[in-house]
């Protein structure tokens, strides 16, 4: 999860409300969360849009993407430039 000094609190929140963990990189301001089990995916990303706030699974079942997602202009760009047509999903399936 991406995150600042502003999104800690809900960060927080709606990690404990899956009864996940989190460690905090100060470096990348990345937060790294773990979830108990797969179940709680959907509430957590539920959780993350509320706040305003994205994230990516990296392991697990569920979407790549959690939270709030918007597509940025490179994702249309690149899109458009490999499939003109648009004969393939989104790059946010």
């Amino acid at each position: 999860v991406p995150c600042s000094l502003d999104s800690l609190p809900a960060l927080h929140q709606a990690v404990a409300a899956v009864g996940g963990r989190w460690h905090l990189s100060s470096g990348g301001d990345v937060a790294f969360v773990a979830l108990p089990q797969p179940e709680p995916v959907v509430t957590f990303s539920s959780r993350l849009e509320a706040a305003g706030l994205t994230a990516l699974l990296l392991r697990g079942d569920g979407p790549l993407f959690l939270g709030r997602r918007t597509a940025a202009p490179i994702d249309r760009a690149v899109k458009a430039a490999l499939d003109p047509v648009n004969r393939f999903p989104p790059l946010s399936d």
